[in-house]
């Protein structure tokens, strides 16, 4: 996989190399997922959107 420079939160620029998710082990895939979901308000849109309707207009 390429490899692609980025900036992290802190401003620090760095080198990171992309691997698919076929290649990522499971407990990694599962850490960022968790990361992702850290913040309190994503995890209230995701309580809101799974009581919500199936049939919302886009």
């Amino acid at each position: 996989m390429p490899a692609v420079r980025a900036t992290d939160r802190h401003g620090q620029e760095r080198q990171v190399t992309l691997i698919s998710a076929a290649q990522a082990p499971l407990y990694e895939i599962k850490a960022n997922l968790f990361k992702a979901l850290a913040h309190p308000a994503r995890i209230r849109i995701l309580e809101l959107l799974s009581a919500a309707p199936d049939t919302l207009p886009l």
